[in-house]
């Protein structure tokens, strides 16, 4: 759903409308919500805006595949082909991450007990 600009803040706000009091589980059923103009879809049949022609994305992704940064000679990029992690990598990642978890502990007990500290004294 695209929301439009209110108009009006009493007349056009949705959630100053919708009145919740008395709504239970006997009347949810036939509960109406009203109907506001700022917040209806838009027509999708209507052309107000123009559609994206299908050429211009893929020509758009080639010359984004083919750049390449001038900065720096040694610079390569290759988005065509995938380079999968190896498992050292992957193991390397993991214990990265587990002694981050770890130090991360180690802290929060470090500073729960200054706290305490300075709280006790």
């Amino acid at each position: 759903m695209i929301w439009n600009e209110p108009m009006n803040h009493h007349d056009h706000c949705y959630f100053c409308l919708v009145k919740i009091t008395g709504i239970n589980r006997k009347n949810r059923v036939k509960w109406e919500y009203p109907s506001i103009q700022s917040a209806h879809r838009r027509d999708l049949s209507t052309k107000s805006t123009p559609e994206p022609q299908s050429g211009t994305l893929q020509q758009e992704t080639e010359d984004f595949k083919t750049k390449e940064d001038s900065s720096d000679s040694d610079f390569k990029c290759d988005l065509g082909t995938p380079k999968p992690f190896s498992q050292d990598h992957l193991n390397d990642l993991e214990i990265t991450a587990q002694e981050n978890k770890i130090s991360s502990n180690i802290l929060l007990k470090k500073t729960i007990s200054y706290f305490v500290k300075m709280y006790l004294d």
